[in-house]
């Protein structure tokens, strides 16, 4: 396994994040793989002392890529209102109520349409909306709800992939 680079103290005991090189071409490891995946999607891994983050780039339609966070605690995907205003996504004209980890709200859903990730098609759904570019500078959240469909996910942080229908 590769180990990320360590980052060089900085002043007033304030860390600087370490950033991983580029994602690794090694193959993955046969022992998790049974059969070819059905997606390979290139991961940001972006670590800091106590914190790691991941992100992967979709797209809606044919606009600009976004980072999304790949999140299996999530059960429904989600985007931020900002990004679903931009990519002209249509309202579901329904409401959800969610619980997370710090609170149970009702959300808004909006349409994914024809959305993908590394150039491979995600299978259309509602996603929620919910503000999450202010807080996490993410525009979205890849949700258990999405992954699932695939039948396993895995997380190469060391190779920066996210693995989708590993086998």
């Amino acid at each position: 396994m590769r180990s990320l680079p360590r980052a060089a103290p900085a002043a007033a005991g304030v860390s600087p994040p370490v950033v991983p090189d580029q994602p690794s071409a090694a193959p993955v490891p046969a022992a998790l793989l049974h059969a070819r995946p059905t997606i390979i999607v290139p991961m940001k891994v972006t670590s800091q002392p106590g914190s790691t983050a991941i992100s992967v780039e979709i797209r809606f339609g044919t606009r600009s890529p976004l980072n999304f966070t790949p999140d299996t605690g999530a059960s429904q995907s989600a985007v931020d209102p900002g990004v679903a205003r931009r990519s002209a996504l249509a309202s579901a004209h329904a409401r959800v109520r969610q619980g997370t980890v710090c609170t149970i709200g009702t959300f808004p859903e909006v349409k994914t349409g024809p959305w993908s990730a590394a150039g491979h098609p995600l299978h259309p759904q509602v996603a929620g909306v919910i503000g999450l570019e202010r807080t996490t500078g993410t525009a979205g959240l890849l949700g258990a709800d999405q992954m699932s469909r695939f039948g396993s996910v895995v997380f190469d942080y060391a190779g920066g992939r996210l693995i989708l229908g590993a086998g």
